[in-house]
């Protein structure tokens, strides 16, 4: 169990000093194929850890209940703990590749009826705007960005696992990473 806290904090030290080193460098707009890179960088992290996390999720899970059963409570109490700290973590870590994702290009915005529809930019500050919509935008779950509208609509866009396209969950509008 101690390797994998090793190997869980290596991976995290890791994430850290990218985000300071990004902090660092000079207030320019990077490259696009820089951001493209860094989301499928974060990708295949993610894709690669996660057999190590499913299986140490499955052996807190076990050593929980283990413990539960054997009356250790308190030891229960702690693997608990773990167990949630792990799960923040990742999605932490899933919400800062799509926060980059977002503002890495402009995506599209169409309806059914629009094909193509219209460029829609994320902005850091928190405010996403298009042609006729201006509103703010807040990542509320896994692959998952509520925009709030200033005429009080709330889409909520859901994302596929490569972060290139999203649709809306009531399939009305769909859209895409714009080149």
């Amino acid at each position: 169990m101690k390797s994998h806290i090793t190997l869980l904090s290596a991976v995290l030290v890791l994430s850290l000093t990218s985000l300071v080193l990004r902090a660092q460098a000079p207030n320019t707009k990077e490259p696009e194929d820089l951001a493209r890179l860094r989301i499928e960088y974060g990708q295949r992290r993610v894709d690669a850890l996660k057999p190590i996390m499913t299986w140490y999720e499955a052996q807190l899970e076990a050593l929980q209940k283990k413990l539960t059963q054997s009356n250790d409570l308190d030891g229960a109490l702690i693997v608990r703990r773990e167990l949630e700290s792990i799960r923040e973590d990742s999605t932490k870590e899933g919400q800062e590749d799509l926060h980059t994702a977002l503002l890495a290009t402009k995506w599209s915005w169409a309806d059914k009826q629009h094909g193509e529809g219209v460029a829609m930019t994320f902005h850091d500050d928190g405010t996403v705007s298009h042609i006729g919509m201006h509103g703010t935008w807040m990542i509320t779950g896994p692959r998952e960005v509520t925009i709030t509208v200033s005429n009080g609509a709330k889409p909520v866009l859901r994302f596929d696992s490569e972060l290139k396209s999203y649709y809306t969950t009531d399939g009305i509008v769909h859209g895409r990473q714009l080149k």
